[in-house]
């Protein structure tokens, strides 16, 4: 009983390909969110009959993720790997305010405050684990894109983390911005009109900008290059066959690009004269090379290029 029990939370928890884990980080994204676009409020002046209701939101939060924290470490197949692992460190960074400040070791009720800012670390973990679920995930469809006869997946280019996790915190302004207008103004009627245009802008924001980190994929196949970009309101899809790109640029101009590794590709086609760009990819360069590599070995497959000849020593 208790292994069946213990296997289905490793696979709830643990598992980034499951739907349960999916589920389950949705809900840990909003909570995330929320406690961390609440944290305003404890500076607003002349609000102490909203504090008891902070307080009692602090412990539950706390007490949600300790046990998200304690069940994983219970059902991991290696517990030490997981703990020190960078999921692991981030679990443990998201509570480790509260307990420190409990215990007497920071005294600061604002410097607590503050640290559960780290909190917002978790977003970045479940993002990490949504991009480990598509390049894990059996790739016969991905929103617009579907293989092909023979067709296989050969790499799998997503946003960088970084440009997702600076994306979110505007719209995590916009929802704090009408909290707080909410609570000083104590649920006027304005107040609340307010609260729900700012709460609709952040809404609007989060969506588009979640579903561009997890729908804009480069699809390096072999048998084509395969360019998915996720607006709001429909996807642009783009096949672009090996034999008529011409030039493929890379471009990591910029201090935070060049130390943080990630910039823009821009493929230009001869036959369509056109040209595609893809923004805010991790590591342009090595994913220049991993497409003309593939480029040469497809065309040389398919006699577009000369195979080369191997030289025998005498």
């Amino acid at each position: 009983m208790e292994s069946s029990i213990k296997k289905f939370v490793n696979e709830a928890l643990h598992n980034p390909t499951s739907k349960i884990t999916g589920i389950i980080n949705i809900i840990l994204m909003v909570w995330i969110v929320f406690s961390t676009t609440i944290i305003p409020l404890h500076f607003l002046p002349n609000i102490d009959w909203i504090l008891p209701y902070l307080i009692f939101f602090e412990y539950l939060t706390i007490t949600i993720f300790t046990l998200e924290y304690i069940l994983r470490i219970w059902s991991a197949r290696k517990p030490l790997k997981y703990i020190f692992s960078s999921w692991g460190l981030i679990d443990f960074i998201a509570i480790f305010p509260f307990y420190i400040t409990k215990l007497g070791l920071l005294g600061c009720n604002n410097c607590f405050v503050f640290v559960r800012l780290v909190r917002i670390l978790k977003i970045s973990k479940i993002y990490e684990m949504e991009m480990v679920a598509i390049n894990q995930c059996s790739m016969g469809s991905h929103g617009e894109f579907e293989l092909i006869k023979d067709e296989k997946v050969e790499r799998i280019i997503l946003k960088h983390p970084i440009v997702f996790f600076v994306s979110i915190l505007l719209p995590m302004l916009f929802f704090a911005i009408g909290l707080s207008i909410l609570v000083f103004f104590k649920f006027s009627i304005w107040a609340i009109i307010l609260f729900i245009i700012f709460s609709f802008i952040a809404i609007v924001f989060f969506v588009r900008i979640w579903l561009k980190f997890n729908y804009d994929v480069i699809y390096i196949t072999n048998k084509r290059l395969v360019l998915q970009e996720r607006h709001l309101f429909g996807t642009i899809k783009n096949d672009i066959s090996y034999h008529a790109i011409s030039n493929i640029t890379p471009n990591t101009t910029g201090i935070l690009n060049w130390i943080l590794r990630f910039g823009d590709i821009k493929i230009q086609t001869s036959g369509m004269d056109a040209s595609f760009l893809f923004t805010n990819v991790a590591s342009p360069h090595q994913l220049v090379r991993d497409i003309v590599a593939t480029r040469q070995k497809v065309l040389q497959e398919n006699n577009y290029l000369p195979t080369e000849k191997k030289v025998l020593p005498n």
